[in-house]
């Protein structure tokens, strides 16, 4: 007989958190993307720039959609800290902020996203903007493990924080960096009879990434899936079992799709269709992903089996 969980599925923190993951991915993805181009650039330098300024107003726009959920985040926080009869003060916030470990963490995940939103802001006009990137990429990966299961990871808080990291930045690397490269090239492209050419030169560049990427976030997310499932009978008796059932069907889906891109669309490239079958595959493994994320964000909040014992 299944176990019949309280804990609620969707709230609007889940959403909160989603709206976190799929804003963090494109700002790890458009760092990650603007790497590639310098790589590949050379064919066509007068295309690197125009390439590069697509990729900081993507990862301009996705740290401003992250600063507006660590914002939300922070007031559903602190709503479920005060008493719901009354209006929420800023004494209830700062009682959140300064008094538990929740609140640590999100102060260094809005610190680092500040630091997003003025890196890709800068890496508009002048170069030296991504140094600033790239340090903001390194710190939200570190933070954004803070407010979630990591701090109670069976193998220890410090461990619990790597792994979780890790996890994160093969995911964001793999699924960010597709979204960065979508959004970038086919604007900057738009009416260049280098399109296919480019799309080429990029995607053959970003195969073995993605390769790499993929397959450790999926190792990493099996580790933590079983480590917090504490046994595999739990996946079918618990809340936190079950999301995870689903987050690993949507990964299926999203491996296959990739697979598909990266054996049948990616060869292709370089000539007439290419590119718009690129789009049309590309963007059903971002809907699968995002889709993916939002089983994540169920299950940052739901009790795991294998924590405390």
């Amino acid at each position: 007989m299944l176990l019949q969980d309280p804990t609620p599925l969707l709230d609007a923190a889940t959403g909160a958190r989603w709206l976190g993951y799929v804003s963090l991915f494109p700002v790890v993805g458009a760092a990650v993307f603007r790497i590639l181009v310098r790589r590949t650039g050379s064919g066509w330098p007068d295309m690197v720039p125009r390439l590069e300024r697509r990729a900081a107003a993507v990862g301009l726009v996705a740290a401003g959609a992250l600063l507006i959920e660590l914002l939300l985040k922070l007031y559903l926080q602190a709503r479920a800290f005060s008493d719901p009869t009354l209006p929420l003060s800023m004494e209830d916030v700062h009682t959140v902020l300064r008094h538990t470990s929740w609140g640590s963490g999100w102060h260094l995940q809005f610190m680092a996203a500040i630091l997003a939103l003025v890196g890709y802001a800068l890496a508009r006009r002048w170069t030296s903007g991504w140094i600033l990137v790239f340090a903001a990429v390194l710190f939200s990966l570190f933070a954004t493990p803070l407010t979630g299961h990591a701090t109670e990871h069976p193998w220890g808080p410090r461990i619990g924080q790597l792994v979780h990291s890790l996890h994160l930045a093969a995911g964001s690397t793999w699924l960010g960096t597709l979204a960065a490269l979508l959004a970038s090239v086919y604007p900057a492209t738009l009416g260049d009879p280098r399109r296919e050419q480019v799309l080429a030169k990029l995607v053959n560049a970003f195969s073995p990434l993605a390769l790499v990427s993929a397959g450790t976030a999926v190792a990493l997310g099996l580790v933590l899936g079983l480590t917090y499932n504490g046994g595999i009978s739990a996946i079918f008796t618990t809340a936190y079992g079950r999301t995870m059932l689903v987050k690993v069907g949507l990964l299926g889906g999203v491996l296959v799709t990739g697979w598909y891109n990266w054996k049948r669309v990616r060869p292709a490239l370089g000539a007439e269709p290419g590119a718009e079958r690129l789009a049309r595959s590309a963007v059903a493994e971002l809907v699968l992903g995002t889709l993916l994320l939002a089983a994540t964000a169920v299950l940052v909040a739901l009790p795991a089996a294998g924590i405390g014992e």
